[in-house]
């Protein structure tokens, strides 16, 4: 089986929230991206992660991100 870890990269904006609620973020991300690893590479849901907008939702921050090639990517985060 080929390696299936992923990056998980953060905004620099990222790094402003809550060092608690940050690390709970990176926890749940890394679970995410444990998971991708049993999604075959041919699904179609790989056609959809790439042209969707993802949402995880942590203290009430949310922190918007996709899935693109071996990188899991947070490019927003928005306040309660």
């Amino acid at each position: 089986m080929e390696s299936t870890r992923r990056d998980i990269e953060f905004i620099d904006a990222a790094l402003k929230v809550d060092r608690e609620l940050l690390a709970e973020a990176r926890a749940q991300f890394t679970e995410i991206a444990e998971s991708l690893a049993f999604i075959p590479p041919g699904s179609a849901f790989w056609d959809s992660m790439r042209a969707s907008s993802l949402r995880l939702r942590v203290g009430g921050w949310s922190f918007l991100y996709r899935i693109d090639g071996r990188a899991l990517s947070v490019y927003d985060v928005r306040p309660p």
